[in-house]
């Protein structure tokens, strides 16, 4: 269920990209300089179409459907990954009134972050957005197996919280999310969600 205010949550299940700052144009910026370093064809148009269902999605329709190989994928990952923090600092977007929100709500919730993103780079924009500490954990595309908009990521959270707290429930949690692809995968999990646009 979409909702409009998160006072009564005590677990906030966040987002990266999109949510917490704008990043698309440095990803696709990154992949486009790995893309055309091995020679391979780069649309950016295609990239924003599959990019939000995580690296798998991206392989299949960017390389796989495309006659090229795994290894090809990974030695643009490989690349992408390292020259991010350039792209980063040119064009990222932080969303400060989810940060400021973040840093001065530490007592009243906990915040816990969830994305279809790589570690390498989550935590780099975390750390740029000098956000990291205040993130009880975090849960990036290497632990789970089916990125959203499959629920599993977020149930993973859940299941982790439940670890920690043992008495928690769904209720007591929301995710927030920007894209339908987000939205989707709460809606798989049966979690209430609010839109960044309403925050």
């Amino acid at each position: 269920m979409e909702i409009n205010n998160i006072n009564n949550y005590k677990y906030l299940l966040i987002d990266c990209d999109g949510t917490l700052a704008d990043t698309q144009k440095c990803h696709c910026e990154a992949y486009n300089a790995s893309f055309k370093f091995y020679n391979i064809p780069f649309n950016s148009n295609d990239w924003y179409k599959y990019s939000q269902e995580g690296n798998k999605n991206l392989e299949q329709n960017m390389i796989l459907n495309k006659g090229y190989k795994h290894s090809d994928f990974k030695k643009i990952s490989k690349m992408k990954s390292n020259i991010l923090n350039k792209y980063l600092d040119l064009y990222m977007k932080p969303n400060y009134k989810l940060i400021n929100y973040i840093k001065h709500n530490i007592y009243k919730h906990k915040f816990i972050l969830v994305s279809n993103g790589r570690k390498k780079s989550i935590y780099n924009i975390l750390y740029k957005l000098n956000i990291l500490q205040y993130f009880l954990f975090i849960l990036t595309n290497e632990d789970f197996n089916n990125a959203k908009p499959n629920p599993e990521p977020y149930l993973t959270a859940i299941n982790k919280l439940q670890n920690i707290y043992n008495n928690i429930n769904k209720q007591d949690c929301v995710i927030i999310e920007d894209n339908e692809v987000g939205f989707q995968s709460a809606i798989n999990a049966n979690i209430d969600y609010m839109n960044i646009k309403n925050f």
